[in-house]
């Protein structure tokens, strides 16, 4: 080693220090702890520039005697740092193969070292060479692009190796301190790398090489477990790619097991929009109806069965994502509705002939829950429904609708199968009535349906077993069956088909759901979420039934008004407990507005029983989105004068009357929009006295003329119109309680409706402006008209509003000169007490003080006296008491007072020397014990 720092070449001692240093370091490898690193005998460098150079790529021998040395010295494979060489030789060696194919064996030998893990000599080369590692990898799947079966196996074997091999033998590597790349660092490498899209683009050059298929299938199913190389298949349109090689010919079965098996990798971890995109071309679809037929009659294995299903998934899988796929194009569609009906529907298809559903065989029972749920899935595609309906897929799922036994015959769906295809059949039928109404109606459906809830609610003996999604909370009784054939009904009714409602009706459906209600309202057991689901079901069976008819709003009755009475009576207390009680109040709601509203009987006992109460109750402590349903459900309650008295008399927890709690909440409508106000609620902005920050009506682009009025659009977004017309009702005088705040806004919802018609056309205005139309002479008089009058109504309201505000001003000043009048009265009340005490004090302090008073009380005494002349024998009266010593009027009875206990604040204490001291001395008692000397 060479001399440090501090040693001279010559060996002379360094001059910083009087220590002198010795070059006498030794390394780990001089002292023979470690062996010295190993030493290429061949140069990878050298090796490369053979196979590069114009002068030497045609030595053969040269290049197979090197490769021969390269390959027995790198037997534990290659070193991070030697990457670049390595596989420069390699895609050397690759471009040189169609040339000299005896390269062909040692390019193999090579890939196969590179299926080792690459070997570290630092801890620093994970970071230094990451990059130049992922391109290696990258180069493996480059390499597919050699036509040789062997290789591109021995590239899989490689690939495969790198990323499921936890451990490769180190034993070698430890006595020169190197070790091998870990398999988490292998496999982060392969999928940030291109070799999932480079194997998948490879797939078109093994058509006829069906071994080297299955290898790169097996890679593709390995990797595919990772989201990143599921985008990336999916980037190189691997779902098609793989799809379309299904049915290819293969005594194994190792092709089409894989293919499936990457596809549902695929659709698990992968973007799923692309999956159904790439798959829904009618060439995909052809191949997975062949490959699903194919497999169909294999029932002999329960990986044949098991394989069947999953191509049946992937299919409901394209037609959930992609409901028009080619499934009836290519008569896939008609298949399938054949397998779904033929064990409750008679058919001569050949399709089904000498196939049967084995009941005791799960995979059997899986493919009938999947074929029915296929159906559910294509039920958008309007072309897929004539194919059910001819199909007679409605029969067949109503055949499930019947009361379920404890027992089953042989041969037939047990009793926990029958009961899980029967939930599902009903949870299907829900999806699929709106489309084929006119077949439920063909099929007795309504009959079926009420026969079926009326076993439900019976006592008939019967345990459900609450199997599968569907029979959650149904174990041991027959909720899930209820549950789900309400469900159905409800679904039927949403449709308002005039046939569906009137057998509903007819056959009692009313007063059979009010009965359940009022046992479930009456029942103290607590409701979980089943419950509750169920009873807003039968809420919104109701409303639909009722909703366009008066006489079964009459059937309704007084027993369901009683049952809307015990929900809202309810309603504050569990509105915000959860379990989807904010649900059951808003069916609670719709209910009362079809089925109470606009029937004079049933609104009037509503009334009586304080049903308006309650509703502006619920109303008051709801959030905004359900104040709006409520209160449309107000305007057209309003509509019966009975319910004015009612709506002016009621009074809120937080506000007096319904009129302050509607300025209140206009005001908030108002903030929420961003209106133009002051702090009074007053208009500012005349131009546009209700617009807000949106929409701005000035700058609206013209819309089309099918296209509703942006100002009519916005009585949608608020509930500023309903509470005009709630106004509107209960009028818009005599509430002498509101504040000025509210007076002010009362004055502007007064005005509403005018308002809302001018900006309807000052948005016309603007519209034919933009489109640069000019109206007639006549037209054109008739809006400048029109628009003064509009202005002259806005500045009405401005000045209604300011007059009020300025009359609350006056007010409040003439309230503080009264006050300050009383406080002045109040004040010279107390100078007049402490006058009269002073005045006391000084008559009986200071003779000259009490002499004045004595003058003065005589000169009043003569002036009150009558003047001119006096009659003869006139009384005269002594105005005096003789030998009397007070100072007061005297009578026969006399209080003498001391001074008080505690003087008045204004008083200030006598001092010491006073005008008392000099009169009686500084012996003289207090003034207290003062007793003054009478006689009566």
């Amino acid at each position: 080693m060479s001399a440090t720092k501090g040693v001279s070449s010559n060996g002379a001692t360094a001059q910083r220090g009087s220590i002198p240093l010795v070059n006498n370091l030794q390394s780990d490898v001089d002292l023979g702890f470690m062996k010295p690193p190993k030493t290429e005998t061949v140069s990878l460098d050298k090796m490369l520039s053979l196979l590069t150079d114009p002068l030497t790529k045609d030595m053969k021998l040269r290049h197979i005697s090197t490769l021969k040395l390269i390959i027995a010295e790198h037997q534990e494979g290659f070193l991070m740092k030697s990457l670049v060489k390595v596989f420069g030789t390699i895609n050397a060696l690759a471009d040189g193969v169609e040339r000299h194919r005896e390269y062909l064996d040692y390019l193999i030998e090579l890939t196969r070292l590179c299926g080792k893990s690459f070997i570290l000599e630092k801890t620093s080369d994970i970071a230094e060479y990451e990059d130049i590692v992922r391109e290696s990898v990258s180069n493996l799947g480059y390499l597919m692009r050699v036509a040789s079966p062997e290789l591109r196996q021995t590239i899989c074997d490689a690939i495969l190796r790198l990323y499921t091999l936890e451990e490769d033998d180190e034993r070698n590597l430890e006595e020169y301190h190197q070790r091998r790349n870990s398999v988490e660092r292998n496999r982060g490498i392969i999928d940030q790398s291109e070799l999932a899209a480079t194997l998948v683009q490879s797939i078109s050059l093994l058509v006829d090489d069906l071994a080297t298929r299955a290898k790169v299938l097996e890679v593709l199913q390995t990797i595919s477990v990772q989201a990143i190389n599921c985008d990336k298949m999916l980037l190189a349109n691997g779902a098609e790619r793989l799809a379309l090689g299904l049915n290819e010919k293969d005594p194994s079965g190792q092709l089409l097991f894989r293919t499936v098996e990457i596809l549902w990798n695929l659709i698990e971890h992968g973007d799923k929009r692309m999956v159904a995109e790439q798959m829904s071309s009618q060439e995909v679809i052809k191949q997975l109806q062949s490959a699903f037929l194919a497999q169909l009659p294999k029932s002999h294995s329960v990986s044949d069965r098991q394989m069947r299903n999953d191509i049946l998934v992937i299919s409901s899988f394209i037609g959930w994502l992609n409901s028009f796929a080619p499934f009836v194009e290519t008569g896939f569609m008609k298949q399938l509705v054949t397998l779904t009906t033929f064990t409750e529907m008679e058919t001569r298809s050949p399709l089904v002939r000498g196939f049967r559903l084995m009941p005791r065989l799960v995979e059997d029972f899986e493919l009938k829950k999947l074929l029915i749920n296929f159906m559910v899935t294509m039920a958008h595609n309007g072309v897929a429904l004539p194919l059910m309906v001819e199909g007679q897929l409605m029969m067949a799922l109503l055949t499930f609708v019947k009361q379920n036994k404890n027992t089953a015959p042989p041969n037939d769906w047990t009793s926990s199968q029958f009961e899980e295809l029967q939930l599902h059949a009903l949870s299907a039928l829900s999806t699929l009535t709106p489309y084929m109404i006119d077949e439920f109606n063909q099929c007795k459906g309504p009959t079926r349906l009420l026969l079926f809830l009326e076993w439900c609610i019976g006592k008939e003996d019967y345990a459900g077993h609450g199997n599968s999604y569907y029979g959650t909370g149904g174990r041991g009784n027959k909720r899930a069956q209820m549950r789900f054939v309400l469900r159905l009904i409800r679904s039927a009714v949403s449709t308002n088909n005039s046939t569906t409602l009137l057998e509903f009706s007819d056959q009692g459906t009313i007063g059979l759901l009010t009965g359940i209600l009022k046992s479930a309202v009456m029942s103290t057991d607590p409701n979980d979420l089943i419950d509750i689901e169920m009873q807003c079901d039968m809420l919104y069976i109701i409303s639909g039934l009722c909703e366009s008819d008066v006489h079964r709003k009459e059937l309704f009755g007084e027993d369901g008004v009683d049952v809307l009475i015990a929900y809202l009576k309810s309603a504050p207390k569990k509105y915000f407990q959860g379990l989807g009680y904010d649900r059951l109040i808003l069916a609670c709601v719709d209910t009362i507005w079809s089925g109470v509203i606009g029937c004079y009987s049933t609104e009037d006992s509503f009334l009586q029983k304080e049903g308006l109460f309650l509703l502006l109750d619920l109303m008051e402590g709801s959030p905004r989105s359900m104040q709006n349903v409520i209160m449309s459900c107000l305007v057209d309650l309003s509509e019966n004068s009975k319910s004015i008295v009612h709506l002016g008399t009621w009074k809120g927890h937080s506000y007096a009357n319904l009129a302050e709690m509607l300025c209140h909440w206009w005001r908030k409508e108002e903030r929420l929009i961003g209106a133009k106000r002051d702090e009074w609620g007053a208009i500012t902005d005349i131009t546009i006295p209700l617009a807000g920050d949106y929409p701005d009506y000035l700058n609206t682009p013209p819309q089309s003329g099918h296209m509703p009025s942006v100002a009519i659009m916005e009585v949608y977004e608020n509930m500023r119109a309903k509470i005009y017309c709630l106004f509107a009702k209960i009028g818009f005088q005599n509430w002498p309680t509101l504040s000025l705040e509210n007076h002010v806004t009362l004055v502007l919802i007064e005005r509403y409706l005018d308002f809302k018609q001018g900006e309807v056309w000052i948005e016309f205005v603007n519209e034919i402006t933009q489109e640069g139309w000019r109206p007639i002479e006549h037209d054109r008089d008739a809006i400048e008209t029109i628009m003064r009058i509009i202005d002259e109504k806005t500045y009405s309201v401005v000045e209604a509003q300011q007059q009020l505000i300025d009359a609350k001003i006056q007010q409040e000043q003439l309230d503080e000169e009264d006050l300050h009048r009383k406080i002045k009265d109040t004040h010279k009340q107390k100078e007049r007490t402490i006058q009269k005490w002073e005045g006391f004090v000084a008559r009986t302090s200071d003779i000259k003080a009490l002499k004045e008073t004595k003058r003065r009380q005589l000169q009043s005494i003569d002036q009150s006296r009558q003047r001119g002349p006096i009659k003869p024998k006139t009384l005269f009266h002594a105005i005096d008491v003789k030998n009397t010593s007070t100072t007061v009027f005297l009578g026969h009875y006399v209080r003498a007072e001391g001074a008080p206990f505690e003087l008045p604040p204004t008083i200030r204490p006598l001092r010491k020397e006073s005008t008392r001291d000099s009169l009686f001395g500084p012996e003289s008692p207090p003034a207290r014990a003062l007793r003054p000397a009478f006689t009566a």
